[in-house]
């Protein structure tokens, strides 16, 4: 007997139905999915919830009151009218036949007539058979067709009764203006693109509507585009990654040149899509609300920074990445997709850029543009240390501390002026400031505190510069102030300047390694002329000299400094010309005739091996943007200066916060300010009055930074320049923290597009219910009387209810996914064609996706932070270039109005300090005569010819000893003083033509040059190794004046002259560039 094997037991259903469930819930369907690129749960239809929701909408309407049961009843009419006019019709001519031939033919039979036709009921059969069928249509017989439109007309007519009677009883009564906008009205009205990897043309825009290439209403709007969706994703070339054998063909076929087309800009992409966002790419605010954990950033905010960078035209981004996630989550994608990306890092600077707040009233204030360095400026003062309040009422401490630290701030821009010393003018030189200015403090007069005596010091001087006077000004009410007031202005002053006294903060903003205007305009032309040309017409052409084709034509206004700046809209070609002429018939005759060119080119960078040099993350071939010896002809002969920044690349900006302080936040406010001001102020100056890049704010957790003043302005201006706001809060009471409720109002107001993910707040629930506005339903209710014998009684009564398009409790229990858009300037489709902007709801097929479903290979945490290579740019700081020492100033200052007074308190300090060395060393080495006398150097002999050495190093030399004044032979004594004096009397003149037609490395090696051949103290030690290391010059300016100069040999003149003289010996052995002029240009 034959043992049946267990495994040949047939399944029973409920296992056969488990299997199949492990199978399509397991693995199975998860590499199902995986292969075709799924990325949304929406793809089939709306959920149970979704339809008892939709369903509380809809008007109670019976059959008989919906169009479609009534023209098919109709249709039925029509039909049956038919068939009766040809029934009608046929005995019609039935009966003509039995009439004509019948009874006529036998009439005459008994006449004794033979008829012409004999009667035959067989033939009468199949007459009225062939008229049924139709060929009753084919007699012409009116007496026959007169019979049958009567027939059809009466069945007609009852067919339109009864549809005139449903229409009016059963019809819906409802008259609604509000609804949601068709999936058909949102495909007619926005630009449709894939929603991941794959790069597309034209701008970028926000996702409004998401919806699944597979999805059968997708199949509906799109078809041939839906069928090849369903082939590419049976071919798995819709997976977010592509498998690695189609990688490598793809990448075989990029390097022919017949298939090399079709993969034009899309040379990074990975892998495929299966979806598609339909995204608005008009300039316009949005606001999204949505509480913690509802997905803002993850369906929100990540697949809009993965849209923005594959857009052909691509923006700026600048991103307040309070959660320290959106830099590492999208940096690989970003920097794949060709755009520089930095981080303002304030929670650690070691991974940060350098940002110094002050950098551009600084450069305002070289070029000699004072109002705008103290518009910058005032700007600064009204972030650093508000109080995030909008309602006003300050109090008059703040008020005048306020004026106070912008009066410090202008000084500390003089003092970098006039030292040529950028590091002096910092955030962290206001507190530093302050600190010095009281080591000064008067002991017996609490009014002359150090602050004071130094602003009564500036007013000595003669002349007094504008930016000084200035500064006197806005500290009136401080210097007026006696007693406890000034001491509570002087706190509040210290409060308000707390924010960067710390390390962290101070280190951050204590140099610039960004360019703010770069965020508007990479490509920025700056030359300086002499002021002859200051209020005159200067046309700017740029042309490809391969060609001698004109790419771009512009004029703009010299300024008042003879600052030419412009920046340039187009891509340069490989060979370019940048041509400036005065030929305008306004300007002044004499200087018609000047010109000046600039040529240059691109060329591509190359590895050690002479291989071309290839980003590694977008793949493309990096380019260096190269100028030629530049030629002009302007009066007097003069070389202007030119400054040329070059790049094509967009940026984006991450400004990441600390989680556990809130106070560093007033920094990305600053920073978001300035980026607002300078490059509105540089678009309203040019003729295109547009940024060449838009900028889009990513304004995530707006509500935990400080108040942006004007930012109400912001929003209102922004747009005619290119800035565009993308704000995140939870909810709307957020925008109120830091605005009064009526910039708030206003803030909320220039918000015309309006993405609402969930809300807990009762108040935005209300304001999005109240947008949407209001549907009217129509309810039936049934009244009915049971009786016996039939004599059941029914009424049935209609009624109009208003009830919300959606309410705030249904938005508060809104699905995962399912995002509300309320555009309100959205008010013409893709052709220019008008339209009503209709809310959108997406639910259902077209929910939003979820980042890790869709871009969890592209953007992701899962990998150590070390991997970005983040450049540290304050490694080599130490805490004493951070915190500037300014007591030399106030010394210095001191000696420059009241040499004599100066001279009497040194000698006095110097006794002082030499009776405690005197004290320190008796009391170290005790009063024994034993002890062995302090021996003494004797200085070389060779030394004594020396120039003098400014005394401002601290170094007492043995008498006798001192450097002695140049003999005759060596020096001209008539023409050094000649020399002097010309310097006394014109300290801003130019120090020597012939270095200001070096570069700022070349310059520096000169320096190191001549000091290697000096006898150095220990600041001009200093100085040397600063020039060695090309730090002491970080920017070009104009000219370098007889100031500047002195102020690298410390004020020492003779020095400085004999730098002069010795500068025709020097400058031949200095290393020079043998590329005919070519090479970068040092800023």
């Amino acid at each position: 007997m034959k043992r049946e094997k267990k495994l040949n037991k047939p399944k029973s259903k409920g296992e056969v139905r488990r299997l199949i469930k492990s199978i399509v819930s397991g693995k199975f369907a998860k590499q199902v999915k995986k292969h075709f690129g799924f990325t949304t749960s929406g793809t089939l239809g709306k959920t149970r919830y979704e339809q008892e929701r939709a369903y509380e909408k809809q008007s109670y309407i019976r059959l008989r009151g919906r169009f479609w049961y009534q023209f098919v009843i109709f249709a039925l009419y029509v039909l049956g009218g038919i068939i009766l006019a040809l029934v009608v019709g046929t005995f019609a001519n039935a009966i003509w036949y039995i009439l004509r031939v019948g009874l006529l033919g036998s009439g005459l039979s008994l006449l004794g007539v033979t008829p012409k036709e004999t009667f035959s009921w067989d033939y009468l059969r199949q007459y009225a058979e062939f008229s049924v069928s139709g060929g009753v249509l084919q007699g012409t017989s009116w007496v026959v067709w007169l019979v049958m439109i009567i027939a059809f007309g009466l069945i007609l007519r009852l067919g339109i009764r009864n549809w005139y009677d449903w229409v009016q009883k059963f019809n819906s009564r409802t008259t609604n203006q509000n609804r949601w906008a068709s999936l058909r009205e949102v495909d007619r009205t926005y630009v449709m693109v894939p929603d991941r990897n794959k790069f597309y043309k034209g701008e970028s825009g926000f996702p409004i509507t998401h919806i699944s290439g597979y999805s059968l209403m997708f199949m509906q709007l799109h078809p041939l585009l839906w069928l090849w969706q369903m082939l590419k994703g049976l071919l798995g070339l819709n997976r977010e990654t592509f498998y690695p054998g189609y990688q490598k063909l793809r990448n075989k076929l990029m390097t022919y040149k017949w298939t090399e087309r079709w993969f034009k800009d899309q040379v990074s992409v990975s892998g495929g899509f299966s979806g598609f966002y339909w995204i608005d790419t008009t300039p316009t605010h949005a606001i999204t609300t949505g509480a913690t954990r509802s997905g803002k950033d993850e369906r929100r905010g990540y697949p809009l920074i993965d849209t923005l960078r594959r857009a052909e035209i691509k923006p700026n981004i600048i991103d307040t990445d309070a959660k320290n996630e959106d830099a590492k989550m999208s940096y690989t994608a970003l920097r794949e997709a060709g755009y520089i990306v930095e981080l303002l890092n304030i929670a650690d600077t070691d991974w940060s850029e350098s940002w110094n707040p002050f950098q551009v009233a600084l450069d305002y204030i070289m070029d000699g543009e004072l109002d705008k360095a103290r518009d910058e400026a005032m700007v600064i003062v009204q972030i650093i240390g508000s109080s995030g309040s909008g309602e006003g009422g300050n109090d008059i401490w703040d008020k005048t501390a306020e004026d106070t630290q912008l009066s410090i701030i202008l000084i500390l821009l003089w003092l970098a002026m006039e030292n040529n010393d950028e590091t002096l003018a910092t955030p962290a030189g206001v507190p530093q400031f302050i600190n010095s200015m009281n080591e000064f403090n008067d002991p017996e007069d609490k009014n002359m505190d150090g602050l004071t005596q130094y602003f009564n010091m500036l007013r000595q001087l003669d002349p007094i510069p504008p930016i000084i006077n200035e500064a006197i000004l806005k500290a009136g009410s401080y210097l007026g102030a006696t007693g406890d007031t000034k001491s509570s202005v002087m706190f509040t002053l210290q409060s308000r300047s707390s924010l960067f006294a710390s390390e962290t903060v101070a280190r951050l903003t204590s140099r610039s390694t960004i360019k703010i205007s770069d965020y508007g305009f990479p490509r920025m032309m700056k030359v300086t002329v002499p002021t002859d040309y200051a209020g005159e017409t200067a046309k700017v052409n740029l042309y490809n000299r391969a060609t001698d084709k004109m790419i771009e034509e512009d004029s703009v206004k010299v300024s008042r400094s003879g600052v030419i700046q412009y920046p340039f809209h187009a891509f340069f070609p490989d060979e370019w010309l940048i041509r400036i002429t005065f030929a305008d018939t306004h300007n002044a005759v004499h200087l018609r005739n000047s010109w000046i060119e600039i040529p240059g080119e691109q060329r591509v960078q190359r590895n050690l091996d002479r291989t071309i040099k290839v980003d590694p993350y977008s793949k493309r071939a990096l380019k260096k943007n190269i100028t030629l010896k530049m030629t002009a002809d302007l009066v007097g002969g003069t070389k202007p200066i030119v400054k040329l920044r070059y790049s094509e690349a967009p940026h984006a900006m991450f400004i990441v916060t600390p989680q556990s302080n809130d106070n560093y936040a007033a920094i990305a406010s600053l920073f978001l300010g300035q980026v607002f001001s300078v490059n509105t102020q540089i678009a309203s100056d040019i003729t295109r009055r547009k940024m060449d890049r838009r900028i889009i704010y990513k304004l995530n957790e707006f509500s935990m930074f400080p108040r942006i003043p004007g930012f109400d302005n912001f929003l209102t201006r922004g747009l005619t320049y290119g800035h565009i706001v993308d704000m995140y809060v939870q909810d709307d009471v957020q925008v109120t923290k830091h605005y009064s409720e009526s910039e708030a109002s206003e803030i909320m107001n220039n918000m015309l597009t309006q993405f609402h993910i969930l809300s807990k707040d009762a108040g935005t629930n209300e304001a999005v219910s109240k947008r949407l506005g209001e549907i009217e339903i129509q309810k039936e209710l049934v009244n009915s009387q049971m009786g016996s014998q039939q004599q059941d009684r029914g009424n049935r009564q209609l009624s109009i209810e208003k009830v919300p398009l959606m309410s705030p409790k249904e938005l508060e229990e809104l699905n995962d996914g399912e995002m509300i858009v309320l555009r309100t300037a959205k008010r013409a489709d893709k052709k220019w064609r008008r339209i009503r902007a209709l809310p959108i709801f997406d639910n259902g097929p077209t929910i939003m996706p979820n980042r890790r479903d869709m871009l969890a290979d592209k953007f992701r945490l899962d990998y150590y932070t070390t991997d970005l290579h983040i450049k540290n740019n304050t490694k080599q700081l130490n805490y004493e270039d951070i915190f500037q020492d300014y007591k030399p100033y106030f010394k210095g200052l001191s000696k420059r109005v009241s040499p004599d007074d100066a001279a009497e308190e040194t000698a006095d300090v110097s006794q002082k300090d030499t009776k405690m060395a005197m004290q320190n060393m008796t009391t170290l080495f005790g009063d024994s005569d034993d002890s062995e006398p302090v021996k003494t150097v004797t200085m070389n002999a060779s030394f004594t010819d020396l120039p003098v050495a400014s005394n401002e190093a601290g170094i007492q030399l043995p008498q006798g000893s001192q450097p002695q004044i140049p003999q005759e032979s060596q020096l001209s004594t008539d023409e050094k003083t000649a020399w002097k004096k010309q310097v006394q009397k014109n300290e801003y003149a130019a120090f020597a033509d012939e270095i200001n037609e070096l570069d700022a490395i070349t310059l520096q090696n000169t320096l190191v040059t001549f000091l290697r051949t000096q006898q150095l103290t220990t600041t001009m030690n200093g100085t040397l190794q600063k020039a060695q290391q090309h730090t002491l010059i970080t920017t070009v300016p104009n000219i370098y004046s007889n100031q500047m100069v002195l102020a690298w040999f410390n004020n020492d003149a003779e020095m400085a002259y004999s730098f002069k003289q010795s500068l025709k010996t020097i400058l031949p052995t200095v290393a020079t560039d043998t590329t005919g002029g070519g090479g970068d240009l040092p800023f």
